[in-house]
């Protein structure tokens, strides 16, 4: 399984590929809780990060 996972994260773009890694790893800090508070938001605070960055360098760079 893992490397099937690693194969399809091969196939994205190097952004999503930065972001996908991170909620690995979140989820990996995660997963030991019998009851895990605050994963959903964690990710969802990295996912927004990402697409704020990705939307400032495209404003940057003149495109939309």
């Amino acid at each position: 399984m893992r490397e099937k996972l690693i194969e399809l994260i091969k196939q994205l773009d190097p952004e999503l590929q930065g972001l996908v890694a991170e909620v690995i790893e979140k989820e990996r800090e995660y997963l030991d809780y019998l009851k895990p508070r605050g994963v959903v938001e964690d990710i969802r605070d990295l996912i927004d990060r990402y697409a704020k960055d990705d939307l400032g360098l495209k404003s940057k760079k003149g495109e939309k």
